[in-house]
């Protein structure tokens, strides 16, 4: 579905929670490096004081800056927003696919529904001040959705199997797939981190260096495994694979509605499979 063609409250959301996203992560990473790179300056001992006063003057700046963002991120509450922002946007989406399925000559009864059903969702999510700098103009329903809801039963199906089913379960893999390689290529990082700091830990023993590296990769390896925790990239692979499975499933068993009660049926059935996913990614992300 074109993103001009859906409600504006869920563009406003998706906006608002694509950009608490992009300042939470943006800010971790930061963090993270900074530490990392604390702890490789901290393993520098120079022979004259005035080389350690400025270790000790880098090391001092750099930790104050990460002490800064803690503050920051605890604060902005960014990841709170993104995930809040978030599923807004998908119970929008979610209330509209079942509108716009809806029969239409209920038009009158569905639309009503369908507008209590966003009042509703909005009072779950009270988010009009973080939606408020991204703000998109445009009505509840648009004229793609009159036009769907206004199609017979084989023109609505098509559109939700297109859109909605196939749509999704594209997106489902596609991630899953692209979750599950980084995940294995920040493994092999960590491990390649992990081999070098034993390497370079046995040979301190028989040299000691003025520049000991040891500890600065054990953080940087750490920097890697928090990074990896924060994306979650296992977790996601897993749970997108599920998904798509289940949309797999369900279009292959009930994706041949003949009324508008099996359409309804097979509606409720995706709907329940992307919500479900929906709440364990978030249940993952606030744990």
């Amino acid at each position: 579905v074109n993103p001009d063609d859906e409600p504006a409250l869920k563009r406003s959301a998706g906006a608002a929670s694509d950009a608490a996203q992009r300042v939470f992560l943006r800010l971790s990473t930061l963090q993270l490096g900074l530490l990392a790179t604390t702890a490789v300056i901290a393993g520098w001992r120079p022979l004259a004081s005035s080389g350690q006063r400025a270790g000790a003057v880098a090391v001092c700046g750099l930790m104050f800056v990460a002490f800064l963002i803690s503050i920051a991120l605890k604060l902005g509450h960014f990841d709170d927003k993104w995930f809040r922002c978030r599923a807004l946007a998908e119970n929008v989406k979610r209330a509209m696919w079942y509108f716009v399925m809806s029969p239409a000559n209920e038009r009158t009864a569905r639309e009503a529904d369908y507008r209590q059903q966003i009042e509703d969702i909005q009072d779950r999510f009270p988010l009009a001040k973080d939606l408020a700098a991204h703000r998109v103009e445009g009505p509840l329903v648009t004229e793609w959705m009159n036009w769907v809801h206004g199609m017979p039963l084989d023109g609505k199906l098509q559109q939700f199997k297109l859109h909605r089913i196939q749509d999704q379960t594209t997106w489902y893999q596609t991630n899953a797939s692209s979750n599950a390689k980084r995940e294995s290529r920040w493994q092999w990082l960590v491990f390649v981190i992990e081999a070098a700091a034993i390497l370079l830990a046995g040979m301190q023993v028989w040299g000691l260096w003025l520049f000991n590296a040891v500890g600065g990769l054990a953080a940087i390896g750490a920097a890697c495994v928090a990074w990896s925790q924060t994306k979650r990239h296992s977790d996601l692979a897993n749970s997108y694979a599920v998904a798509a499975e289940d949309l797999r499933r369900i279009a292959e068993r009930w994706g041949s509605p003949r009324s508008d009660d099996e359409l309804r049926q097979l509606v409720d059935y995706v709907e329940r499979a992307v919500s479900r996913e929906h709440s364990v990614w978030l249940s993952r992300r606030v744990a």
